[in-house]
């Protein structure tokens, strides 16, 4: 079973589901794992979905935007981690060592490591990967009418969620 990590923020007066959180957690879960199946032919044509995804769920209130900027980075780091260590465990597997194996190898490595694992032993350069796998997808509001009537739409970019991406959209967390 694969895991998925997926954050979604709400605005601090949010009344959705009054508040409740066992009812949006379930919203949200049961709706991003619909669309996620539904879309995944669309982003990934050459790939079968072989296996249901799994998405952790938990629900957090943090007292002030820089809190949630800090939790999203934090999160994409940790996404980031787990995603560079899947692809050197695959790699190892299909080369040729057990999964056991694998794990053993990988046991208490750091980035660097893996990094230096995956270039030696399959000529590899991770960073030179998507940005899609190494950052994640970020999805956001945009404005993208400078009219007189505002109109939002969701953007969706694969960049680190660092002081520079927050200073850039700080109208995420504008109370509209």
């Amino acid at each position: 079973m694969i895991c998925y990590c997926c954050s979604f923020v709400f605005q601090e007066k949010t009344e959705l589901y009054q508040r409740d959180e066992r009812l949006i957690i379930s919203s949200c879960s049961s709706c991003f794992t619909s669309f996620y199946m539904m879309k995944w032919k669309e982003y990934f044509p050459s790939k079968e979905l072989v296996q249901p995804p799994h998405f952790q769920v938990e629900v957090s209130c943090y007292p002030e935007p820089r809190i949630v900027c800090d939790y999203l980075s934090r999160r994409q780091s940790e996404c980031h981690n787990r995603n560079q260590y899947t692809t050197c465990f695959w790699m190892l597997v299909k080369s040729g060592e057990g999964e056991n194996k694998a794990k053993e190898i990988l046991k208490d490595t750091l980035p660097k490591d893996k990094n230096e694992l995956l270039f030696q032993r399959f000529q590899m350069n991770y960073n030179n990967e998507p940005a899609m796998f190494r950052k994640g997808s970020c999805a956001y509001r945009q404005k993208v009418e400078a009219s007189e009537d505002e109109r939002w739409d969701v953007a969706v970019a694969h960049v680190d969620m660092g002081p520079h991406f927050w200073a850039k959209h700080s109208y995420v967390f504008d109370r509209r």
